[in-house]
């Protein structure tokens, strides 16, 4: 794709089964790509709450996913409990992404809703135009889900019913010792966030718990408003922001940084 990242390192966040993509992309504009992931997804306390949702299936018009998580525990707990694609593809199914809708296609399932942005305020927008009033609306969600999407929907007069069907906890960090000498010996060019979680715990392990800490180490590259925002409230303005919410997005942000390197470096 372009050499705009040759030797530049990127530190990814993520779980690397989860940054697939983010990696090839990176790798792609040329850069070498670091791992030390700050949060994973676990299955949620209890599944009471989605048990009983899936035994009312058919009252539900809409199924609404913001992450590709929401989809793949979603759908694990579906096959577990006999409910087949077919029965799901009775509802309407929206996405707030294309990677999202992606992997309910994997699954043999098709969105009829994705918005032209990939954000929770976009999807909203698209569903004030779209009309979902009195609409009975099914949200699986993870424990860090945002409740600007519940409010909007219900503002726009559904009937939402979120439930829970993974976690998110701060991933094992006792390791991190070597990746953090890393940045603070400038080897790090690049620390990237997808989300709020992973920029609180990763400061967590930093100095001060804070993100100043790395000020004028490292550049730090977020994929969206409410990750920015995070960054933010730890000490540090984020230099790099996805103009799209995607790893691609994410990935060629940091390659237009790097673009004209004097104003950089």
């Amino acid at each position: 794709m372009s050499n705009l990242l040759n030797n530049k390192t990127v530190l990814i966040t993520r779980r690397r089964e989860q940054a697939s993509d983010l990696h090839a992309a990176l790798e792609a504009h040329g850069a070498r790509v670091v791992f030390l992931p700050t949060i994973q997804v676990i299955p949620p306390d209890s599944w009471d709450q989605c048990d009983a949702a899936l035994r009312l299936l058919d009252q539900f018009q809409l199924i609404v996913f913001a992450s590709v998580n929401a989809v793949t525990f979603f759908l694990h707990r579906c096959v577990t409990q006999g409910i087949t694609p077919e029965l799901l593809s009775q509802c309407e199914l929206a996405v707030v992404g294309r990677k999202t809708g992606a992997e309910l296609e994997r699954l043999k399932l098709r969105p009829q809703h994705i918005p032209d942005e990939y954000s929770t305020s976009a999807l909203l927008e698209y569903f004030r135009q779209y009309g979902v009033s009195g609409r009975r609306i099914l949200l699986p969600r993870g424990s860090l889900g945002k409740q600007e999407l519940i409010d909007g929907l219900k503002a726009l007069g559904a009937d939402v019913h979120p439930i829970p069907v993974y976690k998110t906890v701060s991933a094992d960090l006792k390791g991190a010792e070597p990746t953090i000498a890393r940045i603070f010996r400038g080897e790090i060019d690049v620390i990237s966030f997808a989300s709020p979680s992973a920029v609180n715990n990763f400061a967590s392990v930093l100095p001060g718990g804070t993100l100043s800490a790395v000020s004028g180490k490292s550049r730090i590259a977020v994929i969206g408003s409410t990750t920015a925002g995070a960054v933010r409230n730890l000490g540090l303005e984020p230099e790099i922001r996805a103009q799209e919410a995607t790893s691609q997005g994410l990935a060629d942000a940091i390659a237009a940084y790097y673009a004209t390197p004097r104003t950089h470096e």
